[in-house]
């Protein structure tokens, strides 16, 4: 009788289209993985019944609530659902050779149809598709090939632009180009607050006992970075979800294989703090809480919906001591940055990390022994206004 080794385990997934339904004949992505610990949970229900003998009579299974953790080497590309997923946002689109951006809970809409000049100086107006704009997002191409941006608080300037509003709520756009009649198309790129809400299915097989577990409306509520020195950079992906199910057959139909990209380490890449380079930190930690909630309800023992709070990024830093300039930044409670590329094999495949605005929460260095010094510091993120961001990813998209 064979029994069941993690060396055989095969963890495969699929974006859902509607929340805690699988879609039918799945093309199923397969997971690297260095650990996955998805469970089906249930709250318990037991009566309240005093009985004579001491016993108790009756005990029930209630709500149903996957949770669990997946254990992941930081991998360029085959992480980009799970970044965007757990940020809530979408990555941009620009062609291979240009990098593509995910800023928390944001959207970018490249080239979106304004107007159609037909020799006049306009006015020209537009709707934006999508709303709330991101303020200081917005910007876009005449007919005659000049540029205009917004100045994020209202007003859209330009080389041939005599005039122009945004309205960053209701997405209406005006232009009055006076001496530059245009002719032609007029497109407007911008971001916009999107949080989108994502869910995926998680099937694990177990390939030597032809087991099956499918788990069902799953998304992230949790992300944990962590960077040592001389370490492969790894993330731990904690996650919610709805239902389970066991099968002796996969539920996928087919299957897309990841790539073989190097993880990313971190003695490649590069880290700036407060917009310098920093070259004797130790280790850099991120913790994403995204505070989901699941909306439980009479008359189901299913997750009916989900939400998320607000997104919450914190960490630590550990360095050598060199100086105190770290420290003061936390004893002054000046606000800092942190900026973290990240690289591996082929090194031309990149994922930059940006947190613009981070403040210093905790501060300490001590003497415990006669070795190199440590400080430690902790740290909580801030929305950045000229990004609208905690949060920004880049990849090199080469």
């Amino acid at each position: 009788m064979s029994i069941a080794v993690g060396s055989r385990a095969l963890v495969q997934y699929i974006e859902e289209t509607t929340f805690g339904t699988t879609p039918s004949t799945p093309n199923m992505t397969v997971m690297r993985i260095a650990g996955a610990t998805p469970s089906l949970t249930r709250k318990t229900l037991q009566p309240a019944e005093i009985r004579y003998d001491r016993q108790i009579q009756d005990f029930r299974l209630g709500n149903k609530l996957v949770t669990g953790d997946l254990n992941l080497e930081f991998l360029y590309g085959d992480h980009d659902w799970l970044l965007q997923q757990a940020l809530a946002g979408t990555w941009s689109s620009e062609s291979s050779g240009t990098p593509n951006t995910l800023y928390a809970g944001q959207t970018a809409v490249l080239a979106e149809a304004y107007a159609t000049g037909a020799g006049t100086a306009g006015p020209f107006t537009h709707t934006a598709a999508h709303t709330p704009i991101v303020p200081g997002s917005v910007s876009g191409v005449l007919a005659d090939a000049s540029t205009f941006t917004d100045d994020g608080n209202g007003g859209i300037t330009g080389a041939n632009v005599s005039a122009g509003s945004v309205n960053y709520f209701t997405g209406a756009m005006s232009i009055t180009t006076t001496g530059h009649n245009q002719t032609g198309a007029i497109t407007v790129s911008y971001r916009y607050y999107s949080l989108n809400r994502r869910s995926f299915s998680l099937e694990v097989g177990f390939l030597d006992i032809v087991q099956y577990r499918l788990f069902k409306g799953c998304f992230f509520d949790k992300l944990a970075f962590d960077m040592k020195n001389g370490s492969i950079a790894t993330i731990k992906a904690t996650i919610m979800g709805q239902d389970a199910a066991d099968s002796t057959s996969s539920a996928a139909a087919s299957q897309t294989f990841p790539s073989t990209n190097s993880p990313m380490d971190t003695f490649t890449g590069t880290v700036n703090e407060g917009g310098n380079p920093i070259a004797y930190l130790q280790s850099i930690t991120m913790n994403l809480n995204l505070n989901e909630e699941a909306a439980e309800v009479v008359g189901s023992k299913l997750m009916y919906d989900h939400a998320g709070g607000r997104i919450d990024i914190t960490g630590e830093v550990k360095a050598y001591f060199p100086d105190r300039t770290m420290l003061t930044k936390f004893l002054n409670e000046t606000e800092s940055e942190l900026d973290i590329t990240l690289a591996g094999v082929p090194t031309n495949k990149t994922i930059n990390v940006k947190l613009p605005r981070i403040k210093y929460t905790t501060g300490d260095v001590g003497v415990p022994n006669e070795k190199l010094l440590i400080q430690t510091l902790k740290w909580q993120a801030l929305r950045d206004s000229t990004t609208g961001a905690e949060m920004i990813l880049t990849r090199s998209n080469p």
